[in-house]
C-alpha cells in the first residue's frame, strides 16, 4: 500500500519520521471502509481506491487539527503512541493491544470479512 503524505508538508515543517501501521478495510452496505486503529480514523467510498484516499484526507486532516490546536503529541499518547522525543521516533500501538480496548475494531475483527495491509504515515516532528 503506498505512503501517505500530507498536502501542504512544508507548513508544518519539513521534518518527518514514517510510522508503520495497519489499516482494515471492509464492505458494509455497499460501502468500502478503510479504518486506521492507530489514529481511530475512518475513510469511506464507493471501492477500496476512494476509501484509502478517504482516509488519507482524514489522516492529514487529523493531523492540521491537532497540530494547530498544539494537541498532536497529546493525541497520539491518548491513543496509546510511545514518543519518543529525543530520538524523534514514535511507536504506534500494537494491533493485539488495540482489539481489548478498541470496541470498533474488535468488532471488526470478530463479525466482518476484512483485509488487512500495512500503511506508512509520515508523522511530523517538532522542535
Amino acid at each position: 500500500m503506498e505512503n501517505l503524505q500530507l498536502k501542504g508538508e512544508k507548513k508544518f515543517g519539513s521534518t518527518r519520521v514514517k510510522v508503520n501501521v495497519q489499516v482494515f478495510l471492509f464492505m458494509e452496505d455497499d460501502i468500502w471502509y478503510a479504518y486506521l486503529p492507530a489514529l481511530d480514523i475512518n475513510g469511506y467510498g464507493n471501492n477500496e481506491n476512494e476509501a484509502k484516499e478517504s482516509l488519507k484526507i482524514a489522516i492529514n486532516e487529523f493531523i492540521r487539527y491537532t497540530l494547530n490546536k498544539k494537541t498532536f503529541f497529546d493525541e497520539l499518547k491518548r491513543l496509546g503512541w510511545v514518543i519518543k522525543k529525543s530520538k524523534k521516533s514514535f511507536i504506534a500501538p500494537k494491533i493485539s493491544d488495540l482489539i481489548n480496548e478498541n470496541e470498533e475494531l474488535k468488532e471488526i475483527v470478530d463479525s466482518r470479512s476484512y483485509k488487512s495491509d500495512d500503511y506508512q504515515v509520515r508523522v511530523p516532528v517538532l522542535a
